[in-house]
């Protein structure tokens, strides 16, 4: 079942729907008022208090619960510490249950007769411990793939998988479409609604007319479009 998110902010932007069907997207053509409530939205979804308000249900939701501001794009980091910390706590899951945990077992043991043997003849004092799975990720340099073609699918990619590893999340998508051309918007739009992300592109100007697309346009005259 499709959940469904209404974001407002009294005076300014009227009830405005945003759903996996489609991508959504706030474009708000004068520039103070695109700073001032991108500002406002990036300080909500830290913690902060404001006025923009986000429901489901006619339940008010905590922003911060449920928004996540993606706004740096030079460059884009798909590792980011607190996702490949996710990832560690989910792999570490699978690692100590059923067949793998014997498989750790036996790599931990290796080691640790492989420590024994390095040091055995030395005359210096040392010591050592197991080496627990986080350990074992950090040391081969376990991560995301980074290998995509454009920067469409890196924020593709990064949607999928946050959603897989920390559950969902609306992405607030802060300007990106500066950096992608006309002609290969549509197929970034199509994905989104593929994928059914809840993806809420933030923008200084409005983008051509699609299926794919929800759109509310706030003008130079903060008039609703």
């Amino acid at each position: 079942m499709t959940v469904k998110y209404l974001i407002v902010k009294p005076d300014f932007l009227p009830p405005f729907e945003i759903s996996d069907e489609k991508a959504n997207v706030i474009a708000i053509e004068k520039p103070s008022a695109f700073f001032s409530f991108a500002e406002e939205l990036n300080g909500q979804a830290d913690g902060d208090d404001g006025m923009i308000v986000l429901s489901s249900n006619g339940e008010i939701l905590k922003l911060s619960s449920k928004m996540e501001i993606i706004k740096e794009f030079i460059p884009f980091e798909i590792n980011s510490k607190r996702l490949v910390n996710k990832l560690y706590a989910y792999f570490e899951r699978k690692a100590m249950n059923g067949e793998y945990y014997n498989e750790i077992e036996k790599l931990n043991s290796g080691i640790m007769e492989l420590m024994k043997k390095l040091i055995e003849s030395e005359l210096l004092e040392t010591e050592f411990g197991s080496i627990s799975i986080n350990a074992l990720f950090k040391a081969v340099d376990f991560r995301l793939s980074e290998e995509q073609d454009s920067l469409e699918e890196s924020v593709i990619n990064y949607m999928l998988n946050v959603r897989e590893l920390d559950g969902e999340r609306i992405f607030v998508i802060l300007n990106m479409l500066s950096y992608v051309e006309e002609e290969r918007r549509e197929a970034l739009f199509e994905t989104i609604a593929d994928h059914r992300i809840n993806a809420l592109f933030l923008e200084p100007r409005s983008v051509k007319h699609s299926e794919n697309v929800n759109q509310i346009i706030i003008d130079e005259d903060l008039c609703i479009i």
